[in-house]
């Protein structure tokens, strides 16, 4: 008995964000599913009928006032207490809380309970019936009624095999949710890359050298999809609170640090009230969408840690993620790891595009170069370990590029490493970026032309002065190079770019 309550909870918890699951498998049998649990044959129907009429996530609030007007009548009739309805409130705080168990073992588990239980149910009907009616044919309708029972799948979403020349008008509704799902940057050269943007369910992947640029990138991002109305979550592995914080202020207002914070980095109080309010207007009248951000310490966040995170906070807040972005999974916990680096990484990154595909989202993310890629003219994720294998698992790949003539006139370039659009035959995107508000923008043709001068006329030298310069100091000046690399890593001048609307 205590198996099958677990074995009823956790049912109940996937149903908590699962709209299928409500409606397929949860709404076939109330009574059966949750017997000997009235509290949650309540909560059951609750969520049948939510999803029945909304495909949005069920959050906490909603849940308690659809509580409450089910539980009044009994309240008023003297079925229920006061206390009894107090419990059943807490109850669903603790629902809300909880994290379903993920796992294959439990999976297997609640796909067993659930068959069983309905197979018994739909046994007894059917006998009944035949008690009644001596011509009903109990083995064929019985056999029926038991085969559709056995096809339930509870970790899917229903889809069903297409019979591509007849079912032509699902096929044509796919086509256009294929349009829908695409998701546009806002920049222009991003975007014609990616044939009008990456789509809910790929990946995009970011590579740079350490302090060059990875996480003000993937904020620049998760600004830029908000701007369009798209719900974002950020969660980073890395960076402070406070200056991610101050990332994103710095993208989404256009201010600078020194309009944002005074001399003595206290907070400059007006300027702070100016930019709550433009969010609070921006929200209100449905120019921005939500976003959110998450901070855990390196080496404690499994992928199984980031799908809780975010169907938890879709949960609490009552919306669906459009966007997720994650910097960066070289820091993630590997609960199965070999000790081979390059399996390791592949392994994660393999794990995060299934999370992507099963939880509908866009997921953009980045890795890190190797040293060697210093002296390389352009870098690319040759310089990344296990490139090959993360390169595999994602839809679009670029390496951040600049030499100190670019950095200093305002320029960057993406190298394209992985471009699963095909239309598009180049391999270099140029932007212009803002250093003070780290946003970016398309270059005009003039610019592009000071662009391309830029790399032609200097480059190649400024590169075998640096490799000259290396050569004459390595084994001999170890710890300068050390200092200087230290330096480097942890400066934060770098004006990350940013696709603004």
């Amino acid at each position: 008995m205590q198996k099958n309550e677990t074995l009823q909870r956790q049912l109940l918890l996937r149903g908590l964000s699962s709209p299928y699951l409500c409606k397929e498998v949860i709404g076939k049998n109330i009574v059966t599913l949750f017997k000997g649990q009235e509290n949650l044959k309540i909560y059951a129907r609750i969520l049948v009928r939510h999803y029945n009429t909304s495909s949005s996530p069920m959050s906490e609030e909603v849940f308690k006032v659809a509580l409450e007007r089910q539980v009044a009548p009994k309240l008023k009739a003297g079925d229920l207490t006061d206390q009894d309805v107090i419990n059943l409130f807490n109850e669903i705080s603790t629902l809300f809380n909880e994290e379903p168990d993920e796992s294959e073992e439990m999976s297997l588990a609640i796909e067993k309970f659930v068959r069983q239980s309905l197979s018994y149910a739909e046994i007894v009907r059917q006998a009944n019936i035949a008690n009644e009616d001596e011509e009903y044919d109990l083995p064929a309708i019985l056999g029926k009624a038991l085969e559709k029972i056995n096809s339930i799948d509870i970790s899917s979403q229903g889809d069903k095999p297409i019979s591509v020349f007849e079912d032509r008008a699902r096929v044509v509704e796919l086509y256009s949710q294929l349009k829908l799902s695409k998701l546009p940057t806002g920049v222009k050269t991003l975007d014609e890359a990616t044939g009008g943007g990456l789509a809910k369910g790929e990946v995009g992947l970011v590579a740079a050298r350490s302090g060059y640029g990875k996480t003000t990138t993937l904020a620049s991002l998760a600004v830029s999809y908000a701007k369009q109305g798209f719900n974002v979550l950020h969660i980073t592995l890395e960076e402070l609170e406070a200056r991610m914080l101050l990332r994103f202020d710095r993208i989404s207002s256009g201010m600078d640090v020194g309009q944002l914070l005074n001399a003595d980095n206290s907070v400059n109080q007006e300027a702070m009230l100016k930019l709550d309010d433009g969010y609070r207007k921006a929200l209100e009248t449905g120019k921005l969408g939500k976003l959110y951000f998450d901070k855990k310490s390196p080496q404690t966040v499994t992928v199984d840690r980031v799908r809780q995170i975010l169907r938890s906070t879709e949960r609490e807040n009552g919306l669906k993620f459009d966007v997720l972005l994650i910097d960066y999974p070289d820091l993630m916990l590997n609960t199965e790891r070999t000790g081979n680096e390059a399996e390791d990484g592949s392994m994660i990154f393999q794990q995060l595009r299934t999370l992507a595909q099963s939880n509908n989202v866009l997921l953009w993310t980045a890795t890190q170069l190797n040293r060697s890629s210093s002296f390389a003219d352009i870098m690319t994720m040759d310089n990344v370990e296990g490139s090959f294998r993360k390169i595999n698992t994602v839809e679009f790949a670029i390496t951040l590029n600049r030499n100190e003539e670019e950095y200093e006139q305002g320029f960057m370039r993406y190298h394209i490493d992985k471009n699963r659009n095909r239309e598009f035959t180049g391999d270099t995107l140029f932007v212009k970026f803002d250093s003070r508000t780290l946003r970016i923008s398309d270059e005009t043709e003039q610019e592009i032309a000071q662009h391309e001068q830029l790399i032609s006329g200097g480059e190649t030298q400024a590169k075998a002065e640096r490799k000259q310069a290396y050569a004459q100091k390595n084994g001999n000046d170890s710890a300068s190079a050390q200092a200087k690399a230290s330096a480097l890593n942890n400066q934060d001048t770098f004006s990350g770019f940013v696709p603004m609307p």
